[in-house]
């Protein structure tokens, strides 16, 4: 249950704006896949001259970034007073690094975790539950669900981008 309903005038009263909650349907593509496919005439690669060894004579650090998102609840938003229905996501983006220096273990260097609202329409409204999340509100000019899913896949990659800088600029 969320508190907040969104609002794109501050002169707005909240009473005015009714919220509905849904469960993310898989329809609109999952925020994650367990299946695995695999072959079932699959085979080892043999042993032979022809492989080439890797080596560690790297001189520079590497990175590695990745990233994760997940829709939680689909959103909508109605005006008691006109009617107007604003669709909205509420989601999670984490993104995490691990960095390699020459000659040394691996070691994380960085997570960061985006939760928010992404309001369709123009709108704005930052959700908080009874249980103490509490989502910060994005907007859109989004009017799908696919295009709001397309918006969390985005700031999932601006997070991964901000992140990895983080990592050069950290050496």
């Amino acid at each position: 249950m969320v508190d907040a309903p969104p609002t794109s005038d501050p002169a707005t009263s909240p009473s005015a704006w009714r919220m509905y909650t849904e469960d993310w349907d898989p329809a609109y593509g999952n925020s994650a896949s367990f299946e695995m496919e695999v072959s079932a005439d699959a085979t080892r690669a043999e042993h032979s001259g022809d492989h080439v060894r890797g080596h560690t004579s790297a001189s520079i650090p590497l990175a590695f970034v990745d990233g994760r998102r997940r829709a939680e609840l689909s959103l909508w938003a109605e005006e008691s007073a006109t009617g107007t229905r604003v669709p909205g996501l509420a989601g999670c983006a984490a993104v995490g690094a691990v960095t390699v220096h020459p000659n040394t273990s691996a070691s994380y260097a960085g997570i960061r975790v985006d939760r928010v609202a992404i309001w369709g329409g123009g709108r704005t409204g930052d959700l908080r539950s009874r249980s103490g999340y509490r989502w910060s509100a994005v907007s859109t000019e989004a009017e799908t669900p696919d295009q709001l899913l397309a918006a969390l896949q985005e700031r999932m990659r601006r997070l991964e981008g901000s992140l990895a800088i983080d990592c050069v600029e950290a050496g």
